[in-house]
């Protein structure tokens, strides 16, 4: 759950919400804009592990997933704002560790058009250790 309090705040740090984005996140009602950009912020958790052994409260745990914004654009507007947007993710996600947590480097896939939208993904790879 840290994990995806900290890949929210990260998201919403600089851009989004500068640029005024709907965003849809996980469990939450949405319903996307047929006519403006807007994106879809998920989190998917990888396999978890053991890293260190040794008395309570010093093992570390290890926690590695990935973070997927898909960024939806009308069908007919050109793909700019798209890949604007896409700018502006991955500079708020540089790599490095924000709040506990490890970014890597993100890669933005094209997924052309899906349904009345063009989509680009672009995804997040993230470690984080938590002490038990």
């Amino acid at each position: 759950m840290l994990i995806l309090l900290a890949n929210k705040k990260k998201l919403n740090t600089d851009n989004t919400v500068e640029q005024s984005i709907q965003t849809q996140y996980e469990n939450v009602n949405f319903t996307p804009p047929e006519n403006i950009l807007w994106i879809r912020f998920t989190v998917l958790p990888g396999d978890s592990g053991q890293k260190t052994t040794g008395a309570p409260g010093v093992n570390t745990t290890r926690h590695v997933g990935v973070a997927i914004a898909e960024v939806f654009s009308p069908l007919g507007k050109g793909d700019k704002d798209v890949y604007d947007t896409i700018a502006f993710i991955k500079a708020a996600f540089d790599p490095g560790t924000y709040a506990g947590v490890l970014y890597r480097t993100g890669k933005y896939f094209n997924q052309g058009r899906v349904g009345a939208h063009y989509k680009i993904n672009f995804t997040i790879p993230y470690q984080a250790d938590e002490l038990v």
